[in-house]
């Protein structure tokens, strides 16, 4: 079962059930963690395999190029950009490690792609919008947030 967590936001500096964190976008907000209970969630066939194989192929590509230099602009999928509730698409890696990895894409259309799979695969869930931003702000939250970024390169 894929462990998916949705970054909630808030527009103080306080999480709104955990504790604070640091600005993730330009306009300084704050982040708190949701995650799914639905264990049939994932179970959806699309494309190459499941929501669990696309990850799992995405981070080999990410790991396979783990000395590549990080671009400047990234794209990360969103839930509800803008919105009270916006949060950030993150897997645990390896599984039940506790781990977390915030996957950055190279490619906007890929993030695209993967930000369908996530919306048919998970139907109730809040819309995933694949959203861009710059490498240092990706860097910088993910440090404060005690994730891994791993960049997705484009193929």
């Amino acid at each position: 079962m894929t462990t998916v967590r949705i970054v909630s936001v808030c527009f103080t500096f306080f999480l709104l059930s955990v504790a604070t964190a640091a600005a993730f976008s330009p306009t300084s907000r704050a982040f708190a963690v949701r995650q799914s209970t639905n264990p049939s969630s994932s179970r959806l066939f699309f494309g190459l395999g499941t929501i669990e194989k696309q990850e799992e192929q995405y981070l080999e590509l990410a790991f396979n190029n783990a000395n590549s230099v990080i671009p400047e602009a990234v794209y990360v999928i969103v839930y509800n950009p803008g919105a009270e509730n916006e949060g950030v698409h993150t897997t645990e890696w390896p599984r039940g490690g506790g781990q977390y990895i915030l996957m950055a894409f190279e490619s906007p259309f890929e993030c695209q792609h993967f930000a369908e799979m996530i919306a048919v695969g998970y139907p109730g869930w809040d819309d995933p919008v694949p959203t861009q931003y710059t490498a240092e702000q990706v860097q910088e939250y993910c440090q404060q947030m005690g994730w891994n970024l791993q960049l997705v390169p484009e193929f």
